[in-house]
């Protein structure tokens, strides 16, 4: 598990392992996430909301997860990668697979066609 650290512009390991099969039951057993090279999850930290622009903060935070999934669909059509959005899942369970106490908003499943 990374995440992505904007301040660096990088990612950073946070959690080492294979947790394919965490996030396969995470997002409700949809195959496509055992087949995924990789799962993209944006997710929102709850202390962060509300420090910069009171009740829009939440909105900001959505409208960045959709900007940011647009990005890998761009990016995955240059690869001819297959990406597919994701928006049936277990928020507590994918909670638990990020390990930062950040709550999931958006997903996305990635890889070669």
């Amino acid at each position: 598990v990374y995440r992505y650290e904007p301040e660096i512009g990088d990612l950073r390991r946070v959690r080492e392992g294979d947790f394919r099969h965490q996030i396969y039951r995470a997002g409700v057993e949809q195959e496509l996430l055992l087949s995924a090279a990789l799962v993209v999850v944006w997710a929102v930290s709850r202390e962060d909301l509300g420090r910069m622009d009171g009740d829009r903060e939440l909105r900001y935070a959505l409208m960045d997860a959709g900007m940011g999934g647009t990005q890998v669909y761009l990016s995955g059509m240059v690869r001819r990668w297959g990406v597919c959005g994701v928006g049936a899942f277990f928020d507590g369970e994918l909670q638990e697979i990020l390990g930062d106490g950040a709550a999931p908003v958006y997903m996305l499943a990635v890889g070669p066609r």
